[in-house]
């Protein structure tokens, strides 16, 4: 059964206020990561058929 203390238990090292500027500085780090690999990966050209000895445009 949820006990309405247990998460402020858990996390009684740490500030509530504290506790949610972490999480979001974590959470936009992870957000900007994955936009970079996504963009990079809609940028990157392809290379696979191009490189092909019988490739005929």
């Amino acid at each position: 059964m949820f006990h309405p203390r247990a998460s402020a238990v858990a996390t009684s090292w740490l500030p509530r206020g504290r506790l949610t500027v972490i999480l979001s500085r974590l959470v936009a780090t992870l957000v900007a990561v994955g936009l970079l690999f996504a963009a990079q990966t809609l940028t990157t050209p392809e290379r696979a058929a191009a490189a092909d000895p019988g490739y005929h445009p």
